[in-house]
């Protein structure tokens, strides 16, 4: 999934990289491997710091025991519901240094980890107008 995801990045040159929940794993390991350089990552419904299952096998070494944005990434936006489960622990800026923006934003009781959800809330128009032209 790592070479596919890289192979895009370097065909299409996105300004942004919208990557949720699995997704955004695979995107911080891709960015990190591949270096390629993207303006905005927004990771929404992210499990990124969920302890034992992901944090401590991102393919990056933490750093003083927190993870680090990837070195060619402009900025990085992570939105997350608070009812998310997938998405803990919250705010993934106590697990993670150089996160931007941490959006904690309620998008549904039933649809609280379904992407277009989150896709479709005002935090992540928000997050994302001012990068768009």
């Amino acid at each position: 999934m790592q070479q596919r995801l890289a192979d895009a990045i370097a065909k299409e040159s996105p300004t942004v990289l919208i990557a949720h929940s699995l997704g955004s794993v695979v995107a911080y390991d891709t960015l990190w491997r591949h270096a390629h350089k993207v303006d905005v990552l927004l990771t929404i419904g992210s499990p990124l710091a969920m302890p034992d299952i992901v944090f401590p096998h991102l393919q990056h070494t933490p750093r003083s025991g927190k993870g680090v944005r990837p070195q060619t990434v402009g900025h990085w936006i992570n939105i997350a519901d608070p009812g998310d489960l997938v998405a803990i622990p919250q705010p993934l800026t106590n697990h993670f240094d150089d996160v931007d923006s941490n959006v904690s934003a309620g998008i549904g009781a039933f649809s609280f980890h379904k992407a277009a959800s989150y896709l479709k809330c005002s935090a992540t128009a928000k997050a994302l107008a001012p990068f768009l032209e």
